[in-house]
């Protein structure tokens, strides 16, 4: 299958047609959640005044995820509790470009990321959000005529000179209240314990890996801890987790979200490329370096070049950016490897569409590791098979690539671009 750009060009730069909800099952059923997101869908009917809420929905692909729709869906989605069309609104607000796509993706805009605002602009206006496309608008502006695109309508929560003044002390908090976006993706309140919304093929990822009690574990690149709890929850927190990232900033991160959701794990600050050495004689429990052969199943999920992650309103990375990433993941693989005991699986990943860091390095492990590394076939067929063009059939038949939906799409297919991909060492 050849890749029309102008359609993947159109399809990265709009959210997922849905969103989807991971169940924290370390401290709630999926009864229990599917209850509690459905009350919380109905608290934002009533105070927006719609008419019923979207659909909260089991994945059958993925056990522990709900599919939530889109509020285009319901009848008068545009309309405010006073009747008013919230889409009459004529006062602009702009914002950053990840700022808007956060939008787009559901968020409210909070006041660090305002960057114009109409001059006496006040609090209950009706506004509309543009995000700036060529990263150009002035913070503190009152306009702005760059390239722009409209991500949301909603309610002024903080005045223009709460926002631009000379004080130290600045408002914060929500700047404006989303009540309206193009895809139909509202917030919703829920328990920070009770899971989160995450893509599907990050959940997907977690499930491919398939850790199970007693086994161990390491997630090599963990920040932010979003599949590291995924894992300890598959576990049911029995056996040994390690989680590896190389700055403390990043390792605090794994921590609060294990500490949030009761997953348990041990985390260390660590270049995940050196941790792997020789003559190493240590169990996993005290951190790396590790010696070969200590884990049952790995988790790689590397970082890349993020071409996948959806909305993209800009994209600042550079082709020599792109070029260098496959030799980063490539080190970070061989040492996974190494690191794995014979028997034991691998789970490659990555949020990126780009060929060479997909495809391109699955040739390359098959034929670096061919008498200690075999391709596995999914365990559950998220998406669809996608041959393409000069990859072989035993790649692409195996591996799990997301990206525009086809015609016949599967259920919620409509995801970021990602990339999984199973090695058993043998």
């Amino acid at each position: 299958m050849g890749l029309d750009f102008d359609r993947f060009l159109n399809w990265i730069q709009e959210p997922p047609d849905c969103s989807t909800f991971r169940v924290n099952s370390l401290k709630y059923s999926k009864e229990e959640a599917q209850g509690i997101i459905e009350k919380s869908l109905d608290e934002v009917a009533d105070q927006n005044g719609f008419t019923g809420r979207p659909a909260v929905q089991s994945c059958s692909l993925v056990d522990d995820v709900f599919i939530i729709g889109s509020w285009n869906r319901v009848p008068n989605f545009v309309e405010k509790p006073t009747g008013e069309k919230i889409s009459k609104a004529d006062e602009e607000v702009v914002v950053d470009a990840s700022c808007g796509a956060a939008i787009l993706r559901g968020a409210h805009l909070f006041a660090p990321g305002v960057l114009s605002m109409s001059r006496g602009m006040e609090v209950g206006q009706k506004v509309s959000v543009f995000a700036d496309l060529d990263g150009k608008c002035l913070q503190g502006s009152t306009s702005y005529q760059g390239r722009k695109k409209l991500v949301g309508k909603g309610l002024v929560e903080l005045a223009r000179d709460a926002l631009f003044n000379d004080s130290s002390d600045r408002a914060k908090g929500v700047a404006v209240r989303i009540k309206w976006t193009p895809q139909g993706i509202l917030t919703f309140n829920f328990p920070s314990a009770l899971g989160q919304l995450q893509n599907l093929p990050s959940s997907a990822a977690s499930w491919e890996l398939n850790p199970r009690p007693g086994d161990s574990v390491l997630d090599m690149c963990a920040s932010p801890g979003n599949k590291t709890s995924h894992l300890a929850a598959l576990m049911q927190n029995e056996g040994t987790l390690i989680a590896i990232d190389r700055t403390e900033k990043k390792c605090d991160l794994v921590r609060q979200t294990c500490e949030k959701f009761g997953a348990k794990s041990l985390v260390f600050c660590y270049d995940s490329t050196k941790a792997c050495q020789d003559n190493v004689e240590r169990v996993i429990e005290e951190g790396p370096p590790f010696s070969q052969n200590s884990f049952d199943k790995i988790l790689l999920d590397a970082p890349c070049s993020a071409l996948g992650q959806r909305p993209q309103l800009l994209n600042k990375i550079s082709a020599g950016q792109i070029k260098s990433n496959p030799l980063l993941q490539k080190r970070l693989f061989r040492t996974a490897v190494n690191l794995l005991k014979p028997g034991g699986e691998l789970v490659y990943c990555t949020c990126s569409t780009t060929f060479d860091e997909n495809e391109g390095l699955i040739n390359w492990a098959m034929q670096e590791f061919q008498n200690i590394l075999v391709l596995q076939s999914p365990r559950k067929r998220v998406t669809q098979v996608i041959p393409l063009k000069n990859v072989p059939e035993e790649i692409y038949s195996k591996v799990q690539r997301f990206g525009p939906p086809t015609d016949n799409a599967e259920e919620c297919s409509d995801s970021i671009g990602f990339f999984i991909s199973r090695f058993k060492k043998v």
